[in-house]
């Protein structure tokens, strides 16, 4: 239960061994414990950018995927993750972002607006990475 501690053992594994994909691993399930899912995937991407293969990486960014979008469908979406999403400098910079603001509610307006915006490369990062911090459902 030292979440903060395993954090740091991964990362410091990493920082010797880049290539030490059960430290992605290790890092993404304590990322998945904690109800950080952006934080989560982007730890399996990155493992999977040094080993492309691993099924276990494929298997944590699905199961993530699943958690994100179940709560969504559910509506449970609980305070803690909310909580936790707007403590992470990066989702309150692009909830801040007028731009991103406007492109948001565009989306709620015209389901058409989606899929424009999601073919925006840098839009659709941000966009998913609030899906992935639970501040927006997918349905």
């Amino acid at each position: 239960m030292a979440y903060k501690e395993a954090i740091r053992d991964c990362d410091e594994a990493i920082k010797l061994d880049p290539k030490f994909i059960k430290a992605y691993i290790r890092k993404g399930h304590v990322y998945s414990l904690t109800k950080e899912y952006a934080k989560c995937l982007e730890v399996y991407e990155a493992g999977l950018k040094v080993e492309p293969e691993n099924d276990e990486l494929k298997a944590g960014i699905e199961r993530t995927l699943m958690t994100i979008n179940n709560q969504a469908q559910s509506g449970q979406s609980d305070e803690e993750t909310l909580q936790k999403a707007m403590a992470d400098p990066e989702i309150r910079q692009i909830l801040t972002d007028p731009a991103m603001q406007k492109i948001l509610q565009d989306m709620q307006t015209d389901p058409r607006a989606v899929q424009d915006h999601m073919s925006n490369p840098v839009v659709k990062a941000k966009i998913n990475k609030l899906i992935a911090a639970g501040v927006i459902g997918v349905k």
